[in-house]
């Protein structure tokens, strides 16, 4: 699984800029700082039960767009990363993480082996929470994971624009160059009012970009577990 990419809500490098058709104004002063605006939006989604995320990503040195829709709680959640034809597809409960896909997906997303792809074939593998892997999986398919883009506001800068017709908060930051990961810039939208949560967020590096769109708050999000028939434990894949 050492090439499974985790999406963007704790660490994608990926994705293509927001449509450029959507009709936003000039921005604005903000009636809030950029540390207040964090600060609320993060008591926000502590009262949050679940969101639905879709994640599109390019990288300039790879064709294709990679997407990653996600059904994300409290415990539990789903999510469907698609990249060209290859696909996977995962469900997290309490006790086990589940995961499928087809062969594209699981070489080219996961980075299984020929033979380790072929073992799996149809079958759903599960693994038991508690384990490392589990808690790689997990920490994508959580509402949790949200309050992790946010940004420390120091260099934050946050204004108002309108998108099509709404008024929205504006945080605009960017991270510097470490490593071999390059300066990235972001540019995530909050609605205004009672309950400040995030709309969009946009980011944008040298390698690539990346959109993300948040909606669907507080919906109930059901996962059931495959069919014990169908489960083969990921031991029994890499053992």
């Amino acid at each position: 699984m050492n090439k499974r990419t985790i999406p963007a809500l704790v660490a994608l490098a990926g994705a293509c800029a927001l449509p450029t058709a959507l009709s936003v104004s000039e921005a604005a002063a903000a009636p809030l700082s950029a540390k207040a605006l964090v600060k609320a939006v993060k008591v926000e989604l502590g009262k949050q039960k679940s969101v639905h995320l879709v994640v599109r990503g390019t990288q300039h040195s790879v064709k294709g767009v990679e997407q990653i829709v996600v059904d994300a709680a409290s415990r539990q959640g789903r999510e469907k990363i698609t990249k060209g034809k290859a696909a996977i597809y995962l469900r997290l409960t309490p006790g086990f993480a589940y995961f499928t896909g087809n062969a594209k997906g699981l070489s080219e997303i996961f980075g299984f082996s020929a033979a380790q792809t072929k073992k799996i074939g149809k079958h759903w593998v599960a693994v038991k929470a508690g384990s490392s892997q589990y808690t790689t999986l997990r920490a994508a398919v959580l509402v949790s994971s949200v309050k992790t883009m946010l940004p420390t506001t120091e260099h934050a800068t946050v204004s108002t624009v309108t998108v099509h017709g709404a008024r929205r908060y504006r945080l605009r930051w960017i991270t510097a160059a470490a490593g071999s990961a390059p300066q990235l810039t972001n540019v995530m939208t909050f609605t205004m009012g009672s309950h400040i949560l995030p709309v969009t967020d946009q980011m944008t590096a040298s390698s690539g970009a990346e959109s993300i769109t948040f909606s669907h708050w507080g919906e109930k999000v059901s996962v059931s577990q495959p069919p014990k028939h169908a489960v083969l434990s990921l031991t029994k894949v890499t053992g």
